[in-house]
């Protein structure tokens, strides 16, 4: 039990630390995507 405790401790904190990160990347994976067929329209 104690174990268990411990590891979410340590891990716990790395996840509030990447996952606003991760969904910030993902967006702008995303919005990257979603402007490509528009840019390569515009170089036409």
């Amino acid at each position: 039990m104690f174990e268990l405790l411990k590891n979410n401790w340590f891990e716990l904190p790395i996840l509030i630390f990447i996952y606003p990160g991760y969904k910030g990347i993902k967006k702008a994976i995303e919005n990257g995507l979603s402007e490509l067929p528009q840019r390569l329209h515009e170089k036409n």
